[in-house]
């Protein structure tokens, strides 16, 4: 496995997410037609999956998550 993985993820990089980085680039997220999210925000970044939530929620956007870990479900 190791480098033939096609997702390896960085925990510490969810963490280190600023939320200030999501509201300065929402109109992103406002051109798109669909959301999606690792899974791994869930538990390390948790306000930042609540806005993507709210904002998807808000804006009729269809929201997609990534639940490829054990620990997430």
């Amino acid at each position: 496995m190791g480098a033939e993985r096609t997702l390896c993820a960085n925990i510490a990089a969810a963490k280190a997410y600023p939320l200030e980085h999501l509201k300065d680039n929402i109109s992103v997220l406002e051109q798109a037609k669909y959301l999606y999210t690792t899974g791994f925000f869930v538990d390390s970044n948790f306000e930042a999956v609540k806005q993507i939530c709210d904002f998807a929620k808000d804006n009729d956007k269809p929201l997609a998550f990534n639940l490829s870990a054990v620990f997430v479900i």
